[in-house]
């Protein structure tokens, strides 16, 4: 069963919701009966779906002990790389 969070304040019933999209993305969701997402490295901020400095000067230092360096080299790599492989098109 569905459970709210104590820390969510779930919207009233009639609370609206604005998605303004140009006309063909329009006709393709009522075609489609599916939403489009952007891959986050075609939304135009660099910084979409990335880490901050700090997190990433951190990682080394956190994971010192848990993670191999080799490993950890790795992540930061893989973590550049995920902003490509984000969904595109999320079906209803």
């Amino acid at each position: 069963m569905y459970k709210e969070h104590p820390s969510f304040t779930p919207p009233c019933n009639n609370a609206v919701l604005w998605r303004y999209m140009d006309f063909t993305k329009f006709i393709s969701l009522l075609d489609t009966s599916s939403l489009f997402f952007a891959r986050a490295d075609k939304l135009g901020d660099l910084f979409e779906g990335t880490y901050s400095r700090v997190n990433m000067a951190l990682q080394p230092i956190l994971y010192a002990d848990r993670v191999s360096e080799n490993s950890l080299r790795g992540w930061v790599e893989f973590t550049r790389e995920f902003r490509r492989f984000t969904l595109n098109k999320l079906l209803a």
